[in-house]
């Protein structure tokens, strides 16, 4: 969190406050908690950097104040506390004045320095968050003067006075940022009316404070296809500050853009989609919409043809997925093996810039053949880095162990983005489970939608497309999953 982010702080004195509802979950949860009829120092400073602040409560009580620092959890405010420092068992006589910092290191690490000065004590405390609900203690010192001599403390033990100033000195030197103090009162004579203003002006003044100072969306450009969607999301500088976001579309029969920031591609043509924060600060996003369905084919050694026109694909085809494997059964050579024309496609790919995935036609008998096509498939395709890897089930010797064995291998070995091509009407049979891979994809022809849930619908094998001599396998993207996620 940037020590830009300022420290609001005020002082109340309350004599009887009835429960005020305020706009906030976190505004009207610490006042409400606070307990009538006692002077006390307030301070908000968003400690952990999450955009929500954390409550230092100093209370008077009696001729003696206690210290506690609060913090939202599940929409109630709860109590921090240190495994170094012992918050119910402190205490300072006769608070005259309250002083707090917040205070960054060179490595963006924040620490809320607190220091208090009584009628004979001068404590100077730091802390720094250290998980949910927890505090390390940072720096824990008092002088305290009786009688005209001065005793000092280091974390509640007597010490000498070097070492006290020693202590502060590494405090201050490794915490060098700090952040002004507002300060606001609220007097004892104050109603209703002029407490809810006063509270609520501190409250907007963190708010205010807290807003980022840039907006940036995670992309720039984008291309899409009309049906398609795709999130756009957004992160703020400083780290740790928040705001609302208003998303528009400069052309929205071209695309559509919601409050979530869910672009949906109509029509072809550009849109401009614009993210603007509360304190208006823009970011944009170019998103380019074609209009023809994306054209994904697979192939194997049996499209091969020398008069395969290389630039024509590239310039027709928007993915291309590569049988790299086989496991023959009846056609030589028998067992785990590559596809003849693999290497070939891979680095016709690669000289044409196409972008490809893989896929290995599974035959396994045994869970040790399946680990050997897992090894074959990963020893022939990693080198070329392709988008993604299938296995293509579609005998009825695979089982389901033997198909997740294949895959829990492969993504042991590295693959990081992988699929499954079940056979229609195998899926039932397999009862696979669809979790452990991140796509499915099913075969299904004659105009027939497949039955089941799936990411990519090989819709037939008898397509043409420029480039290719003969007829391919062509399929179509059938879920939430955009081309532009296939090929990231």
């Amino acid at each position: 969190m940037s020590i830009t982010r300022k420290l609001i702080m005020t002082v109340l004195t309350l004599c009887l406050v009835a429960t005020i509802a305020y706009a906030d979950d976190w505004s009207s949860a610490y006042l409400d908690g606070i307990p009538r009829g006692m002077a006390r120092v307030i301070g908000l400073c968003d400690i952990n950097g999450d955009g929500v602040p954390e409550l230092v409560d100093i209370c008077a009580k009696s001729r003696t104040s206690t210290l506690a620092i609060k913090y939202m959890s599940s929409g109630s405010a709860k109590t921090l506390q240190s495994s170094d420092f012992d918050f119910s068992g402190f205490s300072i006589a006769k608070l005259k004045a309250a002083k707090l910092v917040l205070r960054e290191n060179a490595g963006g690490d924040t620490s809320l320095f607190i220091r208090l000065l009584g009628a004979n004590d001068d404590v100077r405390l730091a802390f720094s968050p250290s998980g949910t609900g927890s505090l390390t203690t940072k720096l824990n010192i008092r002088k305290s003067t009786s009688n005209g001599t001065a005793n000092y403390y280091v974390n509640s033990s007597a010490a000498k006075f070097n070492r006290y100033s020693n202590a502060l000195k590494a405090f201050t030197s490794e915490y060098s940022k700090s952040v002004n103090v507002a300060i606001k009162t609220i007097s004892a004579s104050d109603g209703n009316a002029a407490i809810k203003k006063k509270f609520n002006a501190l409250a907007k003044a963190f708010k205010s404070d807290a807003k980022p100072t840039s907006i940036t969306l995670a992309d720039t450009t984008a291309t899409l296809y009309a049906g398609e969607t795709h999130t756009l999301a957004a992160t703020f500088s400083p780290s740790g500050t928040t705001s609302t976001i208003t998303w528009s579309s400069s052309a929205p029969k071209v695309a559509t853009v919601t409050q979530d920031g869910l672009v949906t591609a109509l029509s072809a043509g550009t849109a401009n989609i614009v993210a603007t924060t509360a304190n208006g600060l823009t970011a944009r996003c170019k998103i380019t919409v074609s209009a023809k369905e994306p054209v994904i084919v697979d192939i194997s050694q049996h499209n091969y043809s020398a008069s395969m026109d290389w630039a024509k694909i590239a310039k027709n085809v928007d993915l291309l997925i590569l049988r790299c494997g086989v496991t023959r059964t009846y056609t030589q050579p028998l067992g785990i093996g590559t596809d003849e024309r693999f290497a070939y496609y891979a680095k016709m790919c690669a000289k044409y810039d196409i972008p490809f995935g893989v896929y290995y036609y599974g035959k396994c008998s045994t869970v040790a053949e399946a680990k050997q096509e897992a090894q074959m498939t990963w020893d022939t395709a990693s080198s070329y880095n392709p988008l993604f890897y299938v296995y293509d089930a579609e005998e009825s010797r695979l089982t389901k162990k033997l198909i997740e064995t294949y895959m829990k291998t492969l993504q042991s070995l590295g693959a990081k983005k992988t699929g499954y091509y079940i056979a229609h009407h195998l899926y039932g049979t397999y009862n696979l489970d669809t979790s452990l891979v991140d796509f499915i994809w099913i075969p299904r022809y004659s105009g027939n939608e497949p039955a089941y849930a799936c990411d990519m619908h090989q819709y037939t094998s008898t397509g043409t497309v420029a480039g290719f001599p003969g007829v391919v396998d062509m399929n179509r993207l059938t879920g939430t999953k955009s081309l532009k996620w296939f090929l990231k």
